[in-house]
């Protein structure tokens, strides 16, 4: 018989085991067992009940008026008197929850507390939201009996698992639960809860959020930028986020963390460790919606656009969830105007919906009046959100905003294939998207369906409105390569990269063997007054189409963007055509789109025009736009689209609301350039349409406006400029010509100046820019412009990590 064999101690696992050691061995802390901890602590209850007008003013209170939040308090307090609810949603259990902690000594706190502990003991399989559980649990812990308390925590350490590199805030249900257990562990210490196996459990708990604050959310971040990855998922993704900050923020306040040394400052400016390193900041997470806002602060579209899913304009529309909590407590710990900004607009909707006033408890947790918002006139020409850049100016009284996709990566399945996508509204939209994801709503089980031409295809309209077909970007057609997406054949041809699933793991070095990464931001700042960005968009599409494609944007405040585009092509044979969404009818800039140019068609009301001037002209709402190519001198110039005539859903929740749906024999959606010689339309019927985004149905789309250069050569440079101006007035005037040192010099007239762009033909980005009063004449007789400066060496100017600046605040 033989004895045991053993095996050598693995180091690795010996490391592991000993960190994990060390972190129990560190976890008690001079605030342990104490409560409330997360998201406030007992030192913040006087203030809290002083602005809420219970018992005496709190001396500690400063220049805050007493009782100066009682209207909330008391509407809070109503509403949880009143509610009869047996499966209370989050913000309900949180106000019960919040009532019970500031106000044990009111009349009503036992009918409170019998409440609470039906809600915790009995929480609803269905509504039930985990984090709002044992936040909820913190805040009334001292008030609750002890069998509640350890039951329910030993109903959440049965499911409690520390956090992956494999969730994120994407995906919401897993990343929330995940946090979930985070907030359990800091919030139960080892004075509440002694057993040795919570000790363990809590110690791998902390040490994974830990782990995934330094290494995972920042490569999240960097991939995904300050902006959302679509309307729908926006309010999900954001509050995933500054969840995670905040606990984190927490954790770093009450126990010490065991990779850094005990005398280590702790900033927690922006709610994370202060080992986080990361190329963007939590704190600007918010400052999309103040950048699209118009000067009312009426609410907008999401990084103007609403992809047909129920998507919210507000951080808090989604009130079963946690999203309310969102502005106001990223605008407490980072002081961002924009979070601000948004948060007090949060405080007015909830003030406005007595409905909601299960949450009125957020103006008093997080009290902002002392905070300054963003204003909204000082707000930068140009600013980069790392997955998009804005620009924006004022236009008499109507605000500009142009909004630029920047290439990162494609992080989830239903994200579009839009990297240097670009959109522009002044009052309303002048440059739209054809985009209208309708894929759960256009389907049988509701009466609707999708089509590809004469053709049921059910991905018809999903796979249109991810193309880039749909947006305004450059395609490049190569005939015999036919794509697969998602397991299926993909219709639009020439676009970008049809990359299917998932980001599976953040914190993996590799995106594996397609890849995800769509290109890079080159540059983005202001120069000489003017807007610029420059956009590395070979990745984003085939390499067997291109082999080098820079995209570049200049706004000339505040009526011209000038696009200008540089690419080598990989095989002379592939057909480059630049494509823009046209939100009505448009006027061609000499005569009108007639018979007499369309190439096909039923009628003059839909088809395919083709015109000699290269250019058009169109209105929407109280703005007017136009669009000029410059160079080349000779291309293929098309009008796309119509008839665009609205339908009427006639049932269900939103019957009565019209979209434009198409036909067969419309021209709205035509799923490749016509160059193609395919005319082949996306299109669908609603029937009884359950959840719909708010502007639904009201984004104005007609058609495109498809431009292809003559040449056939592998290195073009494409350059076009659109005009911007109310419906009255006249718009302003580009032209391009060569100079003698064989640079192409554009010129842009303008309401308010003139100016003069100069660059070089070829893949290399950038030239030299002036803003003067007098025209510079082609023949280059004149001297340069006093004012010329080079916009290519931007990099260094890049405003990636600055928050706005203290000018765009003002006293609340």
């Amino acid at each position: 018989m033989h004895a045991p064999r053993r095996t050598a101690p693995d180091p690795c696992r010996l490391l592991r085991a000993a960190a994990l050691a060390l972190t129990i061995a560190l976890l008690p802390s001079a605030v342990a067992g104490e409560h409330p901890c997360l998201f406030l602590g007992p030192e913040d209850l006087p203030r809290i009940r002083h602005a809420a007008g219970i018992g005496p003013a709190s001396p500690d209170a400063g220049r805050n008026r007493y009782a100066a939040l009682a209207a909330d308090y008391h509407a809070l307090r109503v509403a949880i008197r009143d509610s009869s609810i047996e499966a209370p949603l989050p913000g309900d259990l949180l106000g019960c929850a919040f009532l019970t902690m500031i106000d044990p000594q009111s009349p009503e706190h036992a009918a409170r507390l019998a409440r609470l502990k039906s809600w915790i003991s009995r929480p609803d399989p269905v509504a039930a939201d985990l984090l709002s559980l044992v936040l909820a649990l913190d805040w009334s812990w001292n008030h609750l009996p002890d069998d509640v308390r350890r039951d329910a925590l030993t109903a959440l350490r049965a499911q409690a698992k520390p956090l992956p590199s494999t969730d994120s805030p994407l995906r919401r249900d897993a990343f929330l639960a995940r946090l979930a257990d985070l907030a359990m562990a800091i919030a139960v210490d080892e004075a509440d809860e002694p057993a040795q196996a919570w000790a363990q459990i809590r110690g791998e708990l902390i040490q994974s959020a830990r782990q995934y604050a330094r290494d995972t959310l920042p490569r999240f971040l960097a991939l995904r930028g300050m902006a959302p990855t679509s309307p729908s998922s926006a309010a999900d993704e954001e509050a995933g986020i500054v969840l995670f900050a905040e606990l984190i923020a927490t954790l770093d306040a009450r126990e010490p963390d065991v990779e850094r040394e005990r005398g280590d400052p702790r900033e927690g400016g922006v709610g994370l460790s202060s080992k986080a390193v990361q190329p963007n900041e939590v704190s600007r997470l918010l400052e999309h919606y103040a950048l699209i806002a118009d000067d009312a602060g009426r609410a907008q579209r999401q990084f103007v656009r609403d992809d047909g899913d129920d998507a919210p304009l507000l951080t808090c529309e989604r009130w079963e969830r946690l999203t309310p909590l969102t502005a106001h407590l990223l605008a407490r710990r980072s002081h961002d105007p924009a979070a601000v900004w948004m948060a007090l607009r949060v405080e007015r909707e909830l003030r406005a919906r007595p409905e909601r006033a299960g949450w009125r408890f957020v103006p008093l947790l997080c009290d902002l009046r002392e905070e300054r918002p963003a204003v909204l006139d000082a707000l930068p020409i140009v600013r980069d959100l790392g997955s998009a850049v804005v620009f924006r100016s004022r236009c008499s009284d109507v605000p500009v905003v142009i909004w630029v996709e920047a290439p990162t990566a494609h992080l989830r399945s239903r994200q579009y294939f839009d990297a240097g996508h670009f959109l522009i509204r002044r009052g309303g939209d002048l440059v739209a998207t054809a985009a209208v994801d309708v894929a759960h709503e256009a389907v049988a089980a509701k009466g609707g369906a999708q089509y590809a031409g004469a053709e049921s295809e059910p991905a018809a309209m999903t796979q249109f409105s991810a193309a880039t077909i749909a947006h305004n970007a450059m395609i490049f057609f190569e005939s015999g390569r036919t794509p697969v997406h998602e397991g299926q054949r993909y219709r639009p041809l020439g676009g970008q990269r049809p990359i299917s699933g998932d980001w599976r793991d953040f914190g993996a070095t590799s995106d594996g063997p397609n890849p995800r990464r769509l290109g890079g931001l080159l540059a983005a700042g202001e120069v000489n007054g003017a807007g610029y960005a420059a956009l590395d968009l070979a990745p984003a599409y085939s390499s067997g189409a291109v082999s080098a494609y820079v995209r570049e944007f200049v706004w000339l405040p505040p009526d011209a963007l000038v696009v200008i585009d540089r690419f080598q092509l990989r095989d002379a044979g592939t057909i480059p055509t630049w494509v823009m969404q046209l939100p009505t009818r448009p006027r061609a800039l000499r005569g009108e789109l007639s018979d007499r140019n369309r190439a096909t068609g039923g009628t003059n009301e839909a088809g395919v025009w083709i015109l000699e001037a290269p250019g058009v002209e169109w209105s929407e709402s109280d703005g007017r736009a136009a669009l000029q190519v410059l160079h080349p001198a000779s291309v293929r110039f098309r009008v796309v689209g119509g008839p665009a005539q609205r339908l009427t859903i006639e049932d269900g929740p939103h019957a009565g609301r019209t979209y434009v749906g198409g036909s067969q024999a419309s021209f709205e959606r035509l799923l490749t350039p016509f160059g193609s010689r395919s005319a082949v339309n996306a299109w669908f019927r609603l029937g009884a349409a359950a959840r719909l985004g708010p502007e639904f149905g009201l984004v104005p789309h007609w058609g495109r406006v498809e431009v292809e250069p003559v040449s056939k050569g592998l290195e073009h440079t494409l350059i076009h400029v659109v005009h911007v101006g109310g419906i009255a007035g006249d718009l302003s005037v580009g032209e391009c010509a060569k100079i003698p040192d064989g640079r192409l010099q554009v010129q842009v007239r303008a309401a308010e100046r003139l100016w003069t762009l100069r660059i070089r033909e070829g893949a290399q980005r950038g030239g030299e820019i002036a803003a003067g009063a007098q025209p510079v004449r082609a023949d280059g007789s004149d001297n340069e412009p006093a004012e010329a400066v080079l916009f290519a060496p931007l990099p260094e100017s890049r405003e990636r990590g600055a928050a706005l600046s203290k000018r765009a605040a003002e006293p609340n």
